[in-house]
Formats: C-alpha cells, sequence, structure tokens
C-alpha cells in the first residue's frame, strides 16, 4: 500500500487522503484515490505548481514565521526573526538545504505570477530593467522577451545566481541587499 512505501500509519495516513478529498485536492470513487486537477498542481511534473510552493510554506523558519504573525504586528520585526534573530537569510545560509527548497518555492511562485504580471505592464519606455532579488531569473527573462529593446539585471544571492547564463541581454550580479 502507499502508507507502508511511504512508512505511515496506514489509518491515519487514510484519514489525511479522505480528508484532502473533501476539501477538493483528490477524488475517491470505488474506494480508490484518483488525482484531479488540484492534485495535478501538487506533482514535480508541473513547474509553475503548487508542490514547492507547499514545501517552502513547510519550512521551519517560516512555519514558525506564522506562529509569530501577532508579535510581528505588534513589533514591526519580520516573523522569521523570532525563529532565528540574525534574520531570513542568515538562516537559509547556514540550512543550504532548506535555501534550495525556498528557492524552489519562489521560483515556482514567480512562473505562477509571470502571465499575471509581464502583460499588465509596458516595459518598453525603459533601456534596462533591474529585477532585484530576481531569484533564478524567470520574471526578467519573461520581460525582456517581451521587450526586445532593453537589456536586463538580475540581482540575487550568490548560491542562487551561480549556475545562470545570463544570455545576450542579461547581466547577472550576486550579492546582499
Amino acid at each position: 500500500s502507499l502508507a507502508q512505501d511511504l512508512g505511515v500509519e496506514e489509518v491515519a495516513f487514510g484519514r489525511v487522503i479522505r480528508h484532502l478529498a473533501s476539501i477538493g485536492i483528490f477524488e475517491i470513487h470505488d474506494d480508490a484515490v484518483h488525482p484531479n486537477a488540484a492534485s495535478r498542481l501538487l506533482c514535480t511534473a508541473d513547474a509553475s505548481g503548487l508542490l514547492a510552493l507547499t514545501r517552502m510554506l513547510g519550512l521551519p523558519i517560516i512555519w514558525d514565521s506564522f506562529r509569530s504573525m501577532g508579535d510581528a504586528v505588534r513589533t514591526g520585526r519580520p516573523g522569521t526573526t523570532f525563529h532565528d534573530p540574525d534574520g531570513f537569510f542568515a538562516y537559509l545560509d547556514r540550512h543550504p538545504r532548506e535555501s534550495r527548497v525556498y528557492d524552489d518555492g519562489m521560483s515556482a511562485m514567480t512562473r505562477r505570477r509571470i502571465e499575471r504580471i509581464v502583460p499588465n505592464y509596458d516595459f518598453s519606455g525603459f533601456d534596462v530593467i533591474a529585477d532585484i532579488g530576481g531569484g533564478r531569473g524567470h520574471l526578467i527573462r519573461a520581460i525582456l522577451d517581451r521587450t526586445p529593446s532593453a537589456s536586463g539585471i538580475l540581482f540575487d544571492r550568490e548560491q542562487v545566481v551561480e549556475a545562470i547564463d545570463p544570455g545576450d541581454r542579461l547581466t547577472v550580479h550576486a550579492g546582499s541587499f
């Protein structure tokens, strides 16, 4: 069974699956679980799906920041500082696996937003367009594809941009902002 393959208790796992089906994540027919449009968004094959975002939201520093939301609103401090006083990116620097999960989540979120941002803003009035904290460059590349007269600058943490091939009209810079 899937529960055995995952190493989880079968009855408890069944409750989770039935709950997910009740809110529309899966469908259950003839005692079998079937994917639907919602669950397909959680597949690794969908680069703009919700799996990477879901994993990102489950990171300890992000999850704990939700617990600190009241303190964050009262003090004006980012919720993540209640988890790690050195700050969010210092935490990610010390946790490279979680940093990769975060980067994947942000990339997925950006891919989902590109179709809502790029067609709705005229970038043609700019010769140079910069994306500060632009991750792996999905947004700036989409903007440059629609704005052939412009060049772009992508700026993000070194471990995020180190493997990016800039191409013809894109300059990549690493650093901290």
